[in-house]
């Protein structure tokens, strides 16, 4: 997809689900063109635009955007059974429900009734936080 705004020609790349996006200005990116960057970054951005250079690098060669350089979200199990436990709540599911979803049948039969409601309290916070993030929490997940 190609959109030209600001003066900048942006060109995304998508693939499975990954993007890439460049943004390059003062010839056409549709007919060939040279590449060229400052080679001095601060040391904030050096390991994010080394990256995005192999990443197209590595585009060019393959034709395909690598899953090696689009790590996955260190919070991404934990918010993912936030919005698991969202769902089952807002679909009146009871919390042993969500808990069979969340952990399977095996480990709710084991430690449902644990005296010290672990994996219970495990149910709650996930539907607490799922609530906050719908209640305007998300917010925050983007600064």
């Amino acid at each position: 997809m190609l959109v030209t705004r600001d003066g900048y020609q942006h060109l995304l790349v998508e693939d499975t689900g990954r993007s890439l996006q460049l943004a390059a200005s003062g010839v056409s990116i549709l007919e060939p063109v040279r590449l060229t960057s400052s080679v001095l970054w601060s040391p904030e951005e050096l390991k994010q635009r080394l990256n995005a250079l192999e990443c197209l690098n590595s585009l060019c060669w393959t034709g395909r955007l690598q899953s090696g350089f689009f790590p996955t979200e260190p919070r991404s199990s934990r918010l993912r059974r936030v919005l698991h436990a969202l769902d089952g709540f807002i679909a009146g599911v009871s919390h042993r429900e969500i808990g069979l979803a969340l952990f399977g049948r095996a480990r709710v039969e084991q430690d449902w009734a644990d005296p010290g409601d672990h994996l219970r309290d495990s149910v709650r916070r996930a539907v607490r936080r799922g609530r906050s993030l719908m209640n305007g929490g998300y917010k925050r997940l983007l600064l």
